[in-house]
């Protein structure tokens, strides 16, 4: 099964619960007389989306959706997957690893999958089985988005550009392992940051609303 089927697939999917939600949000409609005060005080479910933490099965299909896998994979920063001992392969993790039962019962598990064969630092079967059920920091989101520019292509010279500078953060100093990805990603307007009290809050969860702002922001500036 390549890819685009398989990414075809899952959206099919994604479609198929949305259709089958708004046919059983119209009966309830239907058969109930509407609350009023519910319906003040409810939160739009686009708001309830945003305000998600990002997690592993929230990040994998936005990056495969939306970034330019070939190009991730042909980098000369691109190395292939290990898998740990005794497995020989990513496939035969994932099917008979212990720390794969995440991904073997998951609706979308051949995209999750995909996604760790592309082998980002801190996203690999090495990482598991934490990653799949701890939230992602913003510094660790803003070293994701780092790499993913370096992978398509973006100079390392990026890399140089804050050295020797202050952090303007005080949450983050020059010696934080997030320094680098922090200035990097928000110089661009890839990540935002408090501006009355310069904290940038690198420990916090991603809200799945930023995430998917930051990636459509990175694929405008990878054109």
């Amino acid at each position: 099964m390549n890819m685009k089927h398989v990414l075809t697939t899952a959206k099919g999917h994604i479609i198929l619960l949305s259709s089958l939600i708004l046919l059983s949000s119209c009966s309830t409609v239907a058969t109930k007389k509407p609350n009023p005060s519910s319906v003040e005080t409810s939160t739009p479910k686009s708001e309830m989306h945003a305000s998600e933490l990002l997690s592993f099965q929230s990040l994998a299909p936005l990056v495969m959706l939306n970034m330019n896998i070939q190009s991730l994979k042909r980098s000369p920063l691109y190395a292939p997957v290990t898998v740990p001992f005794p497995y020989n392969s990513l496939s035969e993790w994932v099917n008979r690893a212990e720390d794969a039962q995440f991904l073997r019962v998951h609706p979308l598990r051949e995209v999750l999958t995909a996604f760790l064969a592309l082998n980002l630092r801190g996203f690999t079967p090495n990482d598991a089985p934490g990653i799949f059920t701890t939230p992602i920091s913003r510094g660790k989101f803003a070293q994701t988005l780092l790499e993913l520019m370096l992978r398509s292509g973006v100079s390392p010279s990026i890399l140089s550009e804050f050295h020797h500078q202050r952090s303007p953060f005080r949450d983050i100093d020059e010696s934080s392992p997030f320094f680098n990805a922090v200035m990097i990603t928000t110089s661009r307007s890839l990540l935002s940051f408090n501006s009355p009290d310069a904290h940038f809050s690198p420990q916090l969860p991603v809200k799945r609303g930023e995430a998917e702002a930051a990636i459509e922001q990175l694929t405008r500036l990878l054109r």
